[in-house]
Formats: C-alpha cells, structure tokens, sequence
C-alpha cells in the first residue's frame, strides 16, 4: 500500500474504532465524499440522481477496475481546478488528523 492509503486507513481506524475494515463500513464514506465532489465541481441533483439510478442498473464490474476508473476521474477534476489531487489529500488527512487527536485529548 502507499504512504497516503496508509494514513487514509489509520486516520478511518482512529476516526472509527468499531470498525472492522470491511468494505461495507466505508461504502458510505466513499459515496459520500464522491457526491460531495460531484456537488462542488456543479453537478446538478437531477443528473445526480440519474446517475445513481443507472449505476444500480448496471454491472458494477471489478473493484480494481472501478477504483482506477474513481482515479482517473479525480485526476481530471484535478487538473482542471489546477489542484495536485495527492496533496490535497495529503492535506485534508493531516487536517483530519489533527482534528481527531484534538478530540480523543479532550476526551482523555
């Protein structure tokens, strides 16, 4: 695994102890933040609703295969917003971080 999948799965573990690192504990998390992206680039909810409709219609194909399509299509919004799409996640994980032991010390 890379550096970043690393911190993505321990920020998650840190963020969601019960979880079992199971594919269906971050399914929500995953479509959650691909609407979220869909939302911010203009996406509209009609055309989002469709979507969603025509992908329970279809295949879903190979995990593999479909977590390099999710990459191909984050790196051209990427780059057309002009963003580095691993430091952006870089960043948003250390944010992240930085939240979640600011609040198991306050806790503690």
């Amino acid at each position: 695994m890379s550096e970043i999948q690393n911190r993505a799965v321990q920020l998650l573990q840190l963020q969601h102890p019960s979880l079992d690192n199971k594919a269906a504990d971050f399914r929500f998390q995953m479509l959650k933040a691909s609407l979220l992206l869909y939302r911010s680039i203009g996406g509209s909810p009609s055309v989002g609703h469709e979507l969603v409709r025509e992908a329970f219609e279809t295949d879903p194909g190979d995990v593999a295969d479909c977590v390099g399509e999710l990459m191909k299509a984050i790196a051209a919004v990427s780059h057309l917003q002009d963003l580095d799409m691993m430091q952006a996640a870089y960043n948003t994980l250390d944010v992240s971080f930085r939240r979640v032991l600011s609040l198991q010390a306050k806790v503690a």
